[in-house]
C-alpha cells in the first residue's frame, strides 16, 4: 500500500543520509523510484549504486537492477531495458537465467529497433592516444554498470577532444 511504500522510502532516505554511498540503500532507492514511475531517477540511483559497489554487486543491488529492468520492460522502454540487461548478462557472465529470459523477451520483440541488436560500445581507444587512461576509466565505469558516470566522462572528453569517432559513438 502507498503508506508502507512512503514509510519505506523515508527509511531509505534516513539510511542514505547516514551513509550516502551505501550501494544497498541506493539500490532500494532505485527500486522505489521505479515503483513510482520515475525511470530516469531510478536509473541514476541504480548507476550510483553500481559505482559504489566497485564491481561487487550485493543481492540488494542485483534485485534492484532486475526490478528496474522489469519496470522499463513493462513501461515499453525497450531500448534502455535491452541495454541494461545486456550489461547485466555480461556482468554475470551469462549465468543469470532471470536476466537471460528478460533479454530474450526484448530481443524477440518487433518493437525493438534493429539498430539496437548487439548494442556494444567500442572498447579500444586509438593507439597512443594522450587520453587513453581517461578512456579506460570511462570504459571501466561502463563495464561496472555505472552508465551515468561513463556518459559523463565521455561527454567531458568529447568537449575537449573534438571529432573523435570512438568518443562520439561511446557517448
Amino acid at each position: 500500500d502507498q503508506g508502507n511504500l512512503e514509510d519505506g522510502a523515508a527509511t531509505v532516505d534516513e539510511l542514505l543520509a547516514a551513509e550516502p554511498e551505501n550501494p544497498s540503500g541506493l539500490g532500494l532507492r532505485a527500486t522505489y523510484l521505479a515503483s513510482i514511475g520515475e525511470s530516469k531517477e531510478a536509473l541514476t540511483a541504480l548507476h550510483t549504486a553500481l559505482r559504489f559497489s566497485k564491481g561487487q554487486i550485493s543481492q540488494a543491488v542485483y534485485r534492484a537492477y532486475l526490478t528496474v529492468c522489469v519496470f522499463l520492460l513493462r513501461t515499453n522502454q525497450l531500448v534502455p531495458a535491452y541495454a541494461h540487461l545486456l550489461t547485466l548478462v555480461a556482468m554475470t557472465r551469462g549465468e543469470d537465467k532471470n536476466a537471460l529470459n528478460l533479454l530474450s523477451q526484448i530481443a524477440s520483440s518487433e518493437q525493438l529497433p534493429a539498430i539496437f541488436h548487439g548494442l556494444m560500445l567500442s572498447a579500444d581507444s586509438p593507439q597512443d592516444a594522450s587520453w587513453e587512461r581517461e578512456f579506460d576509466l570511462a570504459m571501466e565505469a561502463y563495464r561496472q554498470g555505472d552508465w551515468t558516470g561513463a556518459a559523463t566522462l565521455f561527454r567531458d572528453m568529447n568537449r575537449r577532444i573534438l571529432d573523435e569517432p570512438v568518443l562520439l559513438r561511446n557517448q
